[in-house]
C-alpha cells in the first residue's frame, strides 16, 4: 500500500491573498483544521491553519505566529514550529470568532512559509517514519512539483485498520 492508495485527492487551498476571515469560514465549511498556501502559477508557498488564526488573534500583526515561529533557530521538526500541522484544542467556533475580533489580514500576513511533502509512490510505514519524524500530522503529496493531495496521520491510521480487518476477518 502506498500514499496514492490513502491520499485526498480533493484537497482545499488558499492564496497568500485570501483574507483571514475568508479563511476561517472556509475551514469551518469545510470542517478542517488548515490549508496549503499556492501562489498564483500554482506553486506551494506555505501553508495556514487555525492555530495561525488563534495565534493572530492573541498576538496581533508582526508577532501573528508568536513564540516558536520558522524564524527561530530550532527549524521546521520542532513540535512548537509546526503549528500547521498540530491539531488545534480550539473548536472551530472559537476559531471563527477569534477571526471575527481581528483587523483585516491575509493569509500570506500568518501562513508558516515552508511545506511538508511526499511523493504519492512512499510506502506507508516510509510515511509513518516521515510523519514521526517530523511530529507532523499531515503532509502534502507531491509529484513531479505538483500538489496532487494531502494525506494524515488518520489517513494511516484509518489503513492500519483496514488491514487487520482484512487478515483477521473482524471489524476493529
Amino acid at each position: 500500500m502506498t500514499v496514492r492508495d490513502i491520499m485526498n485527492t480533493d484537497v482545499v487551498t488558499v492564496s497568500p491573498e485570501t483574507d483571514v476571515r475568508d479563511l476561517v469560514q472556509l475551514l469551518a465549511q469545510h470542517r478542517i483544521s488548515g490549508v496549503p498556501v499556492v501562489g498564483r502559477e500554482g506553486e506551494l508557498m506555505g501553508v495556514v491553519s487555525a492555530t495561525d488564526v488563534v495565534a493572530l488573534a492573541a498576538y496581533g500583526g508582526d508577532a501573528a505566529r508568536g513564540p516558536g515561529t520558522w524564524d527561530n533557530d530550532e527549524g521546521a521538526l520542532d513540535e512548537e514550529s509546526a503549528s500547521y500541522w498540530r491539531t488545534t484544542d480550539a473548536p472551530l467556533e472559537f476559531v471563527m470568532a477569534s477571526a471575527t475580533n481581528v483587523p483585516e489580514y491575509q493569509v500570506g500576513d500568518i501562513m508558516t512559509p515552508a511545506v511538508f511533502s511526499v511523493p504519492s509512490t512512499a510506502s506507508l510505514p516510509e510515511l509513518a517514519r516521515f510523519l514521526l519524524r517530523g511530529r507532523i500530522h499531515r503532509a502534502l503529496v507531491v509529484d513531479a512539483g505538483e500538489l496532487v493531495g494531502i494525506v494524515s496521520a488518520f489517513d494511516v491510521l484509518s489503513a492500519v485498520a483496514q488491514m487487520a480487518e482484512l487478515e483477521q476477518g473482524v471489524p476493529l
